[in-house]
């Protein structure tokens, strides 16, 4: 089913608006993205309108994806909402240089069918798909107050103390802890070291 594509006699001179609601794995995005599992939490929302510029196709819009990612402190599901703007012009041939390099350019696709007349189209799946792994977020903290996880015993620190926190020392500065006690135990009186 090929819900985002779209056959160049259907963009008529008042353009199309297209208004889908996806589910993630249409657009290939499922489970996993740069290395990070996820659960969708709705479907991808394409609010984009297509307008016939001469020869070439423009896209302009919105697409939007809810997903589940885990907390990078504390490992908690957190709701993190991706959007990105779409502007991408869909041309039959190469484009001229100049001011129009701003933009993004996808090529104008042709079918073509045994028997049948060769239909010209734009598919706007794979540009939504890239613009989406674009807005994937680098750190995701569940808020920004988050503890995160006990470095010993992986207790959530969020909901409430663990045991080991208040024992535990970073192992790179036991040598300063060593020569600490020594000194300590240099300067102490005679009756102290008994």
């Amino acid at each position: 089913m090929d819900r985002l594509r779209f056959a160049l006699e259907q963009i008529g001179p008042a353009g199309l608006d297209v208004s889908e609601d996806l589910p993630a794995a249409e657009l290939g995005l499922e489970g996993e993205i740069e290395g990070r599992t996820y659960e969708p939490a709705g479907p991808v929302g394409v609010r984009v309108r297509l307008e016939r510029v001469g020869d070439d196709v423009l896209s302009r819009g919105r697409v939007t994806l809810d997903v589940w990612l885990p907390c990078d402190r504390c490992l908690e599901a957190t709701r993190v909402g991706l959007a990105e703007e779409v502007h991408t012009v869909y041309s039959r041939g190469p484009h001229e240089a100049g001011e129009a390099d701003l933009q993004d350019y996808e090529r104008i696709k042709v079918e073509n069918a045994p028997g049948k007349t060769s239909v010209e189209y734009v598919d706007l799946t794979e540009d939504l798909r890239q613009r989406l792994i674009l807005a994937w977020p680098m750190k995701v903290v569940c808020r920004e107050e988050c503890k995160g996880l006990c470095p010993d015993c992986g207790a959530n620190l969020n909901k409430g103390e663990c045991s080991c926190r208040e024992s535990w020392v970073d192992p790179r500065l036991e040598p300063l802890r060593r020569l600490l006690r020594e000194e300590d135990e240099g300067n102490a009186t005679p009756k102290e070291k008994t």
